[in-house]
């Protein structure tokens, strides 16, 4: 087993951990997948193993439980929300969302396990151009995503009224508000601009 998918089984022990008689350790209620699928997930490195029907399942739960997420802020109330969503809670995820959790781990966690060669002996599983489109792709995604997030927080704290705006757009809020977005915005561009094949970027606008 890799260094990578040793990480990622000790982080995720709880869930996956199974007694004697190979049921789970800890069951949980609800959630995206069952056991047998995080532990399909965490535990196979075979490439053959985690085959593209398998990853197509995997993505519909995925975008499905983001609908079934959205949902459930819309219609609760804000005693059910903060049992569920707080910054502490939603910390890992958004590290995970923007690659900003990679300096633990062995490889970026845009390749997948089983892509990477697990001994010396072993040819790679990825050519060179692939995991550097793959590189350019994923730190264009997750630079606009975390492009939204900016976005999204910014006009959060206008809509609450912290952000003071006036008709001619000269105040000092709305100037570093401006600039401040400009300055992202460029970011980004420059990422897009500086990739051959940006046309495949277009998927993530």
């Amino acid at each position: 087993m890799s260094n990578y998918m040793k990480y990622l089984n000790k982080k995720y022990e709880n869930i996956i951990s199974e007694d004697e008689n190979g049921n789970p350790k800890k069951i949980l209620k609800g959630g995206i997948f069952v056991h047998p699928t995080r532990k399909r997930l965490l535990l196979s490195v075979d490439k053959e193993k985690r085959d593209k029907h398998f990853w197509v399942d995997i993505r519909e739960y995925v975008k499905n439980t983001i609908i079934d997420l959205e949902l459930f802020l819309n219609v609760a109330d804000e005693s059910q929300v903060q049992q569920v969503i707080t910054g502490k809670k939603m910390k890992d995820l958004f590290d995970s969302m923007l690659g900003n959790d990679s300096r633990s781990l062995p490889f970026p966690s845009y390749i997948r396990p089983d892509m990477v060669k697990h001994s010396e002996s072993e040819p790679q599983r990825i050519s060179r151009k692939k995991w550097q489109s793959l590189s350019v792709e994923a730190r264009y995604r997750r630079a606009r995503l975390a492009q939204l997030l900016i976005i999204q927080g910014i006009d959060h704290f206008l809509l609450a009224g912290f952000l003071k705006l006036n008709e001619n757009g000269n105040n000092l809020h709305q100037r570093v508000r401006q600039d401040f977005l400009d300055l992202i915005e460029s970011f980004v561009t420059s990422l897009k601009e500086g990739y051959p094949e940006n046309n495949k970027l277009e998927k993530y606008e």
